[in-house]
């Protein structure tokens, strides 16, 4: 049976893999001149970096799955080190979330927060918890709305459950779906110790899955062609049988997988499967510092200040800073000039032991770097299968329940993929 995907992102290559792996005849499409989506390689000098830094975290079972598919050594490939988040404010003393205990978990979690809040609030914590299970159950409220339900103090709303919003949704606490943040915190937080690990990449991503992606493929003599968009789906009544890019090349299929951006997807569904998501921006700040500077821990969070989430990055390059400021607001205004300026003096306060400034900048703004995740966006978020008897979606913003990550991308994708495995054995079988 004869597949073509579209887009070469996470989720289309996670679908163009497990069909092969399963013997089907696979044509990859994508726009770009390389592979990667919105986790792709940006040259920067002598070196490559990732367009856009991204959380990953122990409980991504499925990106570790894939990328042995691939035959990579996830392990190998990530420095991953248990939890031991710092966040600093301006207004209050710093926040911890650690798992140093070797007690059961989460009580290690606890207890690191109970030390950091006092009783008080650490009270008004186990509050907003309880609430996990209803959350999940229900998606009308806002995050911001949970925090009022649950008499969040001050300092919890901007301290712990705004970052952490905005680090996983980069979506606004008073927008943010709180059913999907719920399955955020229950899934990352406080289902097992090493789900909470943090991961932090040796390399490119692009190189981590994207490039032995297509290498894989390649192998096993599918067809890969980059800068080739495809501008229109050819049907035969309600059966798609073609995929038309914008040179004029025709490519035959019996199922196609689109696995491109939401923006793009809309412009070839039929009128019955259109779709419509906001988005919002990621900004990413490279500093490139003498190669002997380290932040005190991996990854530290800031409340209060532009920087949102600083990642040490010297087990790739020496002396590489990430800075990453989620969502909306004044930094978008500001040129990357300034914004340098501002970000390495924000640093100099978060870490004295940072020089006073970098060596050498980079700044990448992605304007649609997710779709906005809000309370209503649940119910909006399309299933795999559309209207059209062969047409099918895969990507991070097709229905699941965690919100735009790499995890999303790819467990849509293996999903997308093994639906047209199933679909295939019951119409092999009917011919029988």
């Amino acid at each position: 049976m004869k597949c073509v995907v579209v887009g070469a992102g996470w989720s289309g290559l996670a679908a163009a893999v497990r069909l092969s792996s399963h013997g089907f005849d696979v044509t990859l499409l994508e726009a770009a001149a390389q592979p990667g989506g919105r986790a792709r390689d940006v040259s920067w000098g002598d070196r490559v970096i990732d367009n856009g830094q991204h959380l990953m975290i122990g409980a991504y079972q499925q990106m570790f799955e894939l990328i042995r598919d691939v035959g990579q050594n996830p392990e190998a490939l990530f420095d991953r080190s248990p939890l031991n988040l710092v966040i600093h404010s301006s207004h209050y003393p710093s926040l911890h979330l650690n798992a140093h205990s070797a007690a059961p978990w989460p009580l290690p979690l606890l207890k690191g927060l109970m030390k950091s809040l006092g009783i008080r609030d650490f009270v008004r914590l186990l509050r907003f918890s309880s609430r996990i299970s209803y959350h999940l159950k229900n998606h009308h409220s806002t995050v911001l709305q949970w925090c009022q339900q649950t008499a969040q103090s001050d300092r919890l709303i901007s301290q712990l459950w705004e970052p952490l919003c905005l680090a996983t949704m980069n979506t606004p606490i008073n927008e943010a779906s709180a059913q999907v943040f719920a399955r955020v915190l229950k899934d990352s937080l406080l289902t097992k110790r090493a789900h909470a690990d943090l991961l932090i990449a040796k390399r490119s991503l692009g190189s981590v899955f994207p490039t032995a992606a297509i290498e894989y493929l390649k192998a096993r003599q599918h067809e890969v062609h980059f800068q080739t968009r495809v501008v229109s789906v050819r049907c035969k009544g309600n059966k798609v049988i073609a995929a038309e890019t914008s040179q004029g090349e025709v490519f035959d299929c019996d199922q196609l997988i689109l696995a491109c951006h939401a923006d793009q997807i809309t412009r070839l569904l039929p009128a019955a499967d259109q779709i419509t998501f906001n988005h919002y921006p990621i900004t990413t700040i490279y500093l490139q510092y003498p190669a002997d500077s380290r932040l005190t821990t991996p990854m530290i969070g800031s409340s209060g200040t532009l920087s949102q989430w600083l990642f040490d990055r010297s087990s790739y390059y020496p002396g590489l800073i990430a800075v990453v400021i989620s969502g909306p607001g004044p930094h978008m205004q500001i040129s990357s000039e300034r914004l340098v300026e501002h970000v390495c003096a924000e640093i100099c306060l978060l870490q004295p032991q940072m020089p006073a400034a970098s060596l050498e900048s980079k700044v990448i703004r992605e304007k649609k770097a997710t779709f906005a995740c809000t309370a209503s966006i649940q119910a909006l978020r399309p299933a795999s299968q559309t209207s059209l008897q062969g047409l099918w979606l895969a990507g991070d913003h097709i229905a699941h329940p965690y919100p735009a990550t790499l995890e999303a991308a790819i467990s849509n994708g293996i999903s997308c993929a093994q639906a047209i495995i199933k679909t295939a054995q019951t119409v092999s079988i009917s011919q029988q």
